[in-house]
């Protein structure tokens, strides 16, 4: 068992953490906002009243908020500030015993977590410096104890890994986006890695290839939960592909850097070199400003598109360095797709088959019995996880990686060989 003393607060993500004042009662979570917003945009007074400065991708990391705060039981006070895209934030403002995002270890501490604990609600696309600035002073007490004796509560590792496979490069061909996104969550499923980012634990399959040609037009938007896209969150997010259009409280969008990279239109670029010659190879566009994102904490998920005609058909292919299966990839492959119906009817070709390559694509442990339940809905069995890592060891030997039985039988000899 770890040793409390051992432990030095705050223990979880630390590397992740902005520390100011250890000693004082009031921490802040930034959600989906860089920590180091607010870092520059308080006053440094104000700073030395604050804990910890951190930010809450999913509701997973609730776990580690809870664990950190247990270790060291001073913070009373969470605010909470910026934008909540995956609603994070909501959760921990409403977060209870019910929660299947919790960690079983956790259930005893909820209580004494929400007795204790009060949280401010500040979210917002933009931060109000002001506003946040208030609710600092307002609340933060220059004598204070501990309000609990420090806990420690042991982390269950995960045994069971995924099925055996060749690893990489399945591909999912389909001609709904529907079908392609359910056939690659049960990929991802079955075969997926588990691994722990910086954001929480997930599941992850390398350059994971999405193959469909649904018209643009024709989507069924009853299919999909309604949190992950609807018709009115298409329409909202279309602009962010197809102009250059600057969103208040958004660092960057495809869209500005396909449309407009320093000045540079990538998009028309394309259109003029196709109309030019059908034929050619160059029609790359990129979303990645080499000085910026280098070193960016939130660099661009889609990375580069090239366009391809054939047969009079524009085919277009989207590399994606980091792709959430779940929550993000049914809107993304739509918007995708039109900016490639607009590509073709500018150059006065038809619309061919889209391709996205998801270098990482993965489903966060949040969302696994989303997926799961989803998986079930529409007609997958099977058990997900039932292997252990030691037995997913796969060699160019395997003729058979994933496992699959091959029968023969010699009627002279009659034998059946498995």
């Amino acid at each position: 068992m770890t040793n409390i003393l051992e432990m030095k607060y705050p223990h979880y993500f630390k590397n992740e953490l902005l520390t100011f004042n250890l000693n004082s009662n009031v921490a802040i979570a930034t959600l989906w906002t860089r920590k180091e917003v607010v870092e520059k945009g308080l006053e440094e007074e104000t700073l030395k009243k604050v804990a910890i400065v951190g930010q809450l991708y999913s509701s997973f990391g609730i776990n580690y908020i809870l664990r950190n705060v247990a270790l060291y039981p001073i913070v009373d006070t969470i605010i909470l500030c910026g934008n909540d895209r995956t609603l994070s934030g909501k959760d921990l403002l409403e977060v209870s015993l019910k929660d299947d995002f919790l960690q079983k270890e956790l259930k005893n501490f909820v209580p004494d977590f929400l007795e204790h604990i009060k949280i401010i609600d500040l979210r917002g696309s933009e931060i109000d410096f002001l506003q946040l600035t208030g609710e600092i002073e307002r609340n933060f007490k220059s004598k204070i104890k501990l309000w609990g004796k420090g806990q420690v509560f042991k982390e269950t590792k995960e045994e069971v890994n995924f099925y055996p496979s060749e690893g990489l490069s399945f591909v999912c061909r389909k001609q709904r986006v529907f079908d392609t996104w359910v056939k690659s969550l049960e990929h991802i499923m079955r075969f997926g890695f588990l691994k722990t980012t910086q954001y929480s634990s997930s599941r992850e399959l390398i350059n994971l290839i999405h193959v469909f040609d649904e018209e643009p037009n024709s989507y069924d938007f009853s299919k999909f939960p309604k949190e992950v896209v609807t018709s009115s969150i298409l329409e909202k997010y279309i602009p962010q592909i197809l102009s250059d259009i600057t969103i208040k409280g958004v660092e960057y969008t495809y869209g500005q850097r396909l449309f407009n990279l320093k000045g540079f239109n990538q998009i028309n670029n394309i259109i003029d070199k196709l109309k030019e010659n059908k034929e050619g190879r160059r029609n790359v566009a990129t979303t990645w400003d080499i000085e910026k994102d280098a070193t960016s904490e939130n660099p661009p998920c889609l990375s580069f598109i090239t366009f391809l005609v054939q047969d009079e058909q524009l085919v277009g292919t989207f590399f994606m360095r980091s792709n959430d299966l779940f929550r993000a990839f049914p809107q993304n492959a739509m918007a995708f797709r039109r900016l490639q119906q607009y590509i073709a009817e500018e150059v006065g070709v038809s619309l061919g088959k889209t391709c996205v390559i998801s270098n990482s694509a993965h489903v966060y442990q949040e969302n696994f019995n989303d997926v799961l339940d989803l998986l079930k809905e529409h007609g997958y069995r099977g058990n997900w996880i039932p292997f252990t890592k030691n037995t997913c060891v796969w060699t160019q030997e395997n003729e058979d990686p994933r496992g699959y039985i091959v029968i023969s039988i010699d009627k002279e000899k009659q034998l059946i060989q498995a």
